[in-house]
């Protein structure tokens, strides 16, 4: 909250004279707010193929929104970032295309179907709001400023992804065939411009994405479509601009070639591009795209620039002799529709789910790693999520775009907000529980649009005996920026926090941050046997990672003078401050059973660690998931459903009881359904339908080893070899990785994926190429992508010999 970016650009010399500035990251993007620990960090300039010499240069950049008080810039920038151990690598020959996708520009979760109607939609479909469908207030000047269709980047209508190489300048050493030009129909005709150079004996760059039909839980098979390039014309030369190419939905060439779905298939009993311009809600999407260049070479990324991780069922890949995709990107309309859960579980027969994770900082989990959703699928909860997918300051959270008169600085092409359409009775009718966790790299993710939706969510009344509405929100710096913000108006801000969670104020900081980097969380809420009133002291305690070199400060928090309020979490001594406020009120029939309920943290989950793991090991920040996930179980089996007439339910446990063998991690996992007894369902009502034992998955839970785990690339054996050898590393943690091998000229001829353990690792080669075809003898170069994200090369090679 220092309020800079930090970005790396360089420059080529070739042809005879320097280029212009190119950030270093091929997406564009730059790095935000206080990790507080050294990271590793690097890009592949693509573009420096072949050029004389290149130069580099590092920028901070004081952005006012990401500060803390959203306006001004720390004063010492000094203290905002050190560099240490620079390094260029120079490899010899062309690479295939290099992708850049900042994570703002591709498709975001959605509510919109088209179906809903508001202000200035009364005609389905529609897309309501300032830059809806039949609204567009600059006069049809920008590119792609009217919504026509529901698969939107926060930055308007498409999305982008850029292809670079460096076998020509100006970015035509890409393959591309046809393109936009922001001088002819304002940019929407895809087909404006041509490609006079293009080669029809190669592909050209595509999008290749599978369709999800609600109405039939299944997939279509695979199609791909063009990616259109962003063309500007001169008279010496065509030029990419910033690399760039666009999709939107539905495809260009499938609208104009008016075809239909893949195999027949349909959704929703729609069978042509045409008819689903709006997908409707249940909809999925997982997309990937593919890059050309003029000389054939091939390249292929299931991921932004931020890795998701987000799906549970990654697809079998087309035409690569059944490999699994590595990752994949994914849209959604939500609410999501699933297939009916299994039998004997509280999910039995259901096809949607009552809890909503706002994922609000999707894009600044390390990693992509997102921890609530590691615990949900851990605990075999199903839950919706909302990705939400920031860019600067053009985009909010899933309240939708600026209030009039909040934001005057900021022009959204954001969603409609609750004036325009009725999302807040929508969101009460889908949803009982909803989840958010906020993360200290990133600025409120409740501005005042999300901040008064998410409370009128809350206040809905369910109906009487209908059951709980239940919210939960965690972060450093949530609660302070909610209460505290000096430069905006924050009334809806400051409404969430005392009148929703219960906080009347909050300090920016616990009272020993400056000594304390762990601070031990005593948390009389989640204890196993808390409920139907608090834990005794001590009972369940944590640390929570206060982060190196500098501890993070966590929010200190003061609860309303409302006997519902209860603080329930605390800091370690000597100062006891508290740490989190659970608050239940009864907002609808006052004669009924149910109950308003809502759980803040001063920290974020993400925090949460293990004891028994020391602070000074490697595995220590990837511990504390069993914890992470007791504390959400707790929050879960706390908010009860429906109730019965004849139940004796009072409605005011809060936290509720769970089972007496709950303290074991196993027991989380099972079935809920057959453990009514222990959560005493006939007292205090049944749980909602949201979980079964069958879906619970094995979370990355590194605990107690003695040594740290590192990446390590230990070489290959047999080497020379035929037919194959075995590629052999060490991995810090597990997760997905890829072996990339390349021949003497740079050319990457397999790519190896594999599920990966923390610890010792070995992936076999057989000396093929991605399409079965055998390499000739010769020495090959193998890079490893390590699950963290980080990626070296190999110090040896690899020698086929036949």
């Amino acid at each position: 909250f220092a309020g800079y970016v930090q970005y790396a650009e360089y420059r080529i010399h070739k042809f005879g004279s320097w280029g212009l500035w190119d950030n270093t990251a091929p997406g564009g993007g730059v790095s935000t707010g206080a990790l507080q620990a050294w990271i590793d960090d690097g890009d592949e300039l693509a573009k420096a193929v072949q050029a004389d010499s290149f130069q580099v240069r590092y920028n901070l950049q004081c952005i006012p929104p990401f500060a803390a008080d959203r306006a001004n810039c720390s004063s010492s920038q000094a203290n905002a970032l050190l560099y240490d151990n620079f390094r260029i690598q120079v490899t010899s020959g062309v690479p295939a295309p290099i992708f850049g996708i900042f994570p703002g520009s591709v498709a975001m979760s959605m509510f919109v179907d088209g179906t809903i109607k508001g202000a200035n939609c009364q005609t389905t479909p529609c897309w309501p709001g300032n830059r809806g469908s039949d609204i567009d207030p600059t006069g049809g000047t920008l590119h792609n400023i009217a919504v026509n269709d529901n698969w939107n980047a926060a930055t308007g209508d498409s999305i982008t992804v850029s292809v670079i190489t460096g076998l020509r300048k100006n970015g035509m050493g890409i393959n591309w065939k046809d393109g936009h030009d922001l001088t002819i129909a304002a940019g929407e005709d895809y087909q404006a411009r041509h490609n006079g150079s293009y080669n029809a004996a190669f592909d050209f760059p595509r999008m290749i994405y599978r369709l999800f039909d609600p109405a039939t839980k299944t997939w279509s098979a695979f199609d791909s479509c063009q990616i259109y390039a962003n063309v500007s014309v001169a008279p010496t030369d065509t030029t990419i601009l910033d690399s760039e190419y666009a999709i939107n939905w539905p495809p260009d060439d499938k609208l104009r070639a008016g075809a239909s779905l893949p195999g027949g298939f349909s959704i929703n009993g729609n069978t042509t591009y045409a008819s689903l311009r709006f997908l409707p809600r249940g909809t999925r999407m997982q997309y990937y795209f593919k890059g050309v260049d003029i000389n054939g070479g091939t390249s292929y990324t299931f991921s932004s620039d931020n890795l998701a991780r987000e799906v549970e069922d990654l697809p079998i890949l087309p035409g690569v002799g059944g490999l699994r995709a590595p990752d994949i990107i994914e849209f959604r309309v939500l609410p999501s529709a699933y297939a009916p859960g299994p039998a004997g579980s509280l999910l039995a027969g259901k096809t949607d789910t009552p809890v909503l994770n706002l994922d609000g900082v999707y894009t600044t989990w390390a990693f992509g790693y997102d921890p609530v959703n590691q615990a949900l699928r851990g605990l075999g909860v199903r839950n919706d999520r909302f990705r939400f997918l920031a860019s600067g300051t053009t985009a909010n959270h899933f309240g939708g775009h600026e209030l009039p008169g909040k934001r005057p600085d900021r022009l959204s092409n954001f969603l409609p907000n609750y004036l325009e359409y009725p999302i807040a009775d929508s969101l009460a009718k889908w949803y009982r529980i909803m989840i958010e966790s906020s993360h200290t790299r990133t600025a409120t993710v409740f501005n005042e649009q999300d901040a008064t939706l998410a409370e009128q969510w809350w206040r809905r009344d369910t109906g009487s005996d209908q059951g709980d509405r239940c919210f939960f929100v965690s972060g450093d710096d949530m609660f302070n920026n909610l209460i505290n913000s000096t430069t905006v108006d924050n009334t809806l801000q400051l409404s969430l926090a005392q009148n929703v969670f219960g906080v009347s104020s909050c300090a920016n900081a616990w009272s020993d941050f400056s000594t304390v980097a762990f601070p031990t969380i005593d948390d009389r809420f989640s204890a196993p046997s808390a409920g139907p009133g608090l834990a005794a002291p001590g009972t369940f305690t944590y640390p929570i990672d206060g982060g190196c070199p500098g501890p993070n400060k966590f929010d200190a928090l003061s609860k309303v003078g409302d006997a519902n309020a209860v603080a329930v979490a605390f800091y370690s001594a000597p100062s006891s401050q508290t740490a989190g406020i659970a608050y239940s009120r009864e907002l609808d029939n006052i004669a009924d059973k149910d109950r308003s309920k809502a759980l803040g943290y001063g920290f974020s989950i993400q925090f949460i660690r293990d004891p028994a793991v020391a602070p000074n090991t490697q595995n220590y920040t990837r511990s504390g998931a069993e914890n992470r996930m007791r504390v959400l179980y707790k929050f879960l089996t706390s908010c009860r459903g429906q109730r019965t007439a004849a139940a004796s339910d009072t409605g005011k446990c809060w936290p509720c009881p769970s089972p007496a063998t709950s303290p074991g991690f196993t027991s989380m996992q099972a079935d809920w359904a057959g453990q009514s007894a222990g959560f005493n369902t006939s007292t205090y009502g049944p749980l909602y339908p949201i979980q079964a034992g069958a879906l619970a998955t094995g979370v990355e839970v590194v605990e107690g080893e003695a040594a740290p785990r590192i990446n390590k690339i230990n070489g290959n054996f047999p080497n020379p070899f035929n037919p194959q050898t075995a590629i052999r590393f060490s991995s810090a943690q597990a997760g997905k990785g890829e072996i990339r091998i390349f021949s003497v000229g740079g050319q990457l001829v397999r790519t190896l994926r594999a599920s990966v353990v923390s610890g010792a690792n070995e992936v076999r080669w057989n000396g093929k190429r991605d399409d079965g075809t055998p390499l000739a003898s010769g020495v090959y170069f193998y890079k490893i992508v390590f699950p963290n994200g980080q990626s070296f090369r190999a110090p040896s090679s690899l020698v086929l010999v036949k």
